[in-house]
C-alpha cells in the first residue's frame, strides 16, 4: 500500500508535455513546428502545425487551415466531367453543371431553358446593357470602338437572301433576282432587321419578298445599275412587312452632267444700304457641297437683285454704279463679276436697277463651300446713296 502511495505521488509531480511524432522517411527528423509529420520517399509530407492546428499536404509550411501542393480528388458518385465543386449556404459542397451552379450569377442565358448559357452555340440572351471597350453602357448595346458587319459578294442569277446576311454587292453578268426570307415567320421574327443591296454592274437586280409580304405594299423592287437600297423589316404581317430606309445612286458617274443638287438664300422687301467699299451682302449666303466620287463637277451660282439710287442734289438725276465680287470664304476671291450702272432719267426721280450676277466654277475639290455675293457703290458724283430692297440666290452643283 505504501509503494502504491508513492507511485502515484510521483506520477502526479510529472508535467504532461506534448510529443512529436514523425513517421515513415528520415524518423529521427522533424520540424520544431510540428506535431505530426509524414514523410514519403519522394520527400513529400504531411504536416500538423503545432502552432496554428494547420495541416500541410506536399508541404511543410502550411499557409491556411488546409494547404494542398498538388492535385486534389473528390469523389461522392456524383462527379462528371465538365462539373464544377460548388458549396451551398451552409458550406457544404457538391459537384453541380455550370448551367445550374451559376444561374444566379450567368449574365448570358440561354434562350431555350432561361438559364445560364452552357455551349457557345446556343441562342443567348441578356436583360441588361451591354458594353463592349465600355465599362458603363447607357443604352441596350454600346460599342467604343469599329463595327464590322458580314460582308458577301454575289454573282449568281439568283439569290436567296439568308437570315445572317447584311451587305450584299452584286458583281454578276446578267440581271439577277434576290429573294428575302419571310420577314414575320416564327423561325425568322426579325423585326427591325436591316439588309444593304450595292448592284455594282450595268444590269438590273429585282429584290422579291417572300410569299404574300410586301415591301412598302410592292411586290417587288428593281434596284438600277450602279445603284444601292437600305431596307428594314417592320415586323408587319398585313401591309408593309420591309420598308425602303434609302434607295440611291452610288458614286459611278453618268454620261452626261446630272444636276446633284441645288440650294437657295434671299430677301424680299428688306432694305439694306450699300457701302462704297466691297461689303457682303446680307441673305445672299451660298452653301454648297461638291461630292467625291465623280469625274467632273460644275458649280452654277447666280443672284439676281433689285434696288435704287437716290440723286445727290434735288437738281441732279440719280446716277452711279456698282461694281460686285464673290468671295470663297476661306479661300479666295473672284472679282470683278459684275459692273453695273444706273441712273435716272430726270431730277427729282430715284433710279431704280436690277443686277443679274452669275459665276461658274469647274472641278472644285470635294468638300463643303460657302460663297459671299459682295458689292460696292462706286461712281458717287450724281448719287447720295443706293440700296439693295430684294435678292433671290440659287447654287446648282452637276456632276459627271
Amino acid at each position: 500500500m505504501k509503494k502504491l502511495i508513492v507511485i502515484l505521488l510521483c506520477l502526479s509531480s510529472i508535467t504532461i508535455t506534448i510529443a512529436q511524432v514523425k513517421i515513415g522517411q528520415n524518423p529521427t527528423t522533424i520540424q520544431n513546428n510540428t506535431n505530426l509529420e509524414v514523410e514519403s520517399s519522394s520527400g513529400s509530407r504531411f504536416v500538423v502545425s503545432k502552432d496554428s492546428s494547420k495541416v500541410g499536404i506536399g508541404t511543410s509550411t502550411p499557409g491556411a487551415k488546409l494547404d494542398v501542393l498538388g492535385k486534389v480528388k473528390i469523389s461522392d458518385g456524383t462527379e462528371g466531367a465538365g462539373k464544377v465543386f460548388i458549396s451551398n449556404a451552409s458550406g457544404i459542397g457538391s459537384w453541380q453543371t455550370p448551367g445550374t451552379a451559376f444561374a444566379g450569377i450567368e449574365p448570358w442565358y440561354s434562350q431555350s431553358t432561361n438559364v445560364g448559357a452552357l455551349s457557345n452555340t446556343d441562342n443567348i440572351y441578356s436583360m441588361g446593357n451591354i458594353g463592349i471597350k465600355n465599362q458603363t453602357p447607357t443604352s441596350t448595346l454600346a460599342v467604343n470602338g469599329s463595327l464590322a458587319r458580314k460582308y458577301k459578294s454575289i454573282i449568281t442569277a439568283t439569290y436567296q437572301v439568308l437570315s445572317d446576311d447584311y451587305f450584299l454587292q452584286y458583281k454578276g453578268t446578267a440581271t439577277s433576282v434576290f429573294t428575302l426570307p419571310s420577314g414575320t415567320s416564327a423561325a425568322c421574327n426579325c423585326q427591325g432587321r436591316v439588309y444593304e443591296i450595292l448592284n455594282s454592274t450595268s444590269y438590273e437586280v429585282t429584290v422579291n419578298p417572300n410569299g404574300g409580304e410586301t415591301i412598302d405594299s410592292e411586290n417587288s423592287i428593281k434596284i438600277l445599275a450602279n445603284q444601292s437600297v437600305k431596307i428594314l423589316n417592320t415586323g408587319s404581317a398585313s401591309g408593309a412587312t420591309w420598308t425602303i430606309v434609302q434607295f440611291s445612286p452610288t458614286k459611278a458617274s453618268p454620261a452626261n452632267y446630272e444636276v446633284y443638287s441645288t440650294s437657295f438664300n434671299g430677301k424680299v422687301n428688306t432694305v439694306e444700304t450699300l457701302a462704297t467699299v466691297m461689303t457682303a451682302l446680307q441673305s445672299a449666303d451660298l452653301v454648297v457641297t461638291i461630292p467625291s466620287g465623280y469625274a467632273n463637277n460644275r458649280v452654277l451660282l447666280r443672284w439676281d437683285l433689285w434696288g435704287a439710287g437716290y440723286p445727290l442734289v434735288s437738281s441732279q438725276a440719280a446716277g452711279g454704279s456698282l461694281v460686285f465680287d464673290i468671295e470663297n470664304v476661306g479661300n479666295t476671291v473672284y472679282s470683278p463679276v459684275l459692273y453695273t450702272s444706273f441712273a435716272s432719267v430726270a431730277t427729282l426721280l430715284n433710279a431704280r436697277f436690277t443686277a443679274p450676277v452669275a459665276y461658274y466654277l469647274t472641278d472644285m475639290a470635294p468638300g463643303t463651300y460657302t460663297f459671299k455675293l459682295r458689292c460696292a457703290l462706286i461712281d458717287t458724283a450724281n448719287v447720295h446713296s443706293a440700296d439693295i430692297r430684294g435678292i433671290s440666290a440659287i447654287a446648282t452643283v452637276y456632276v459627271k
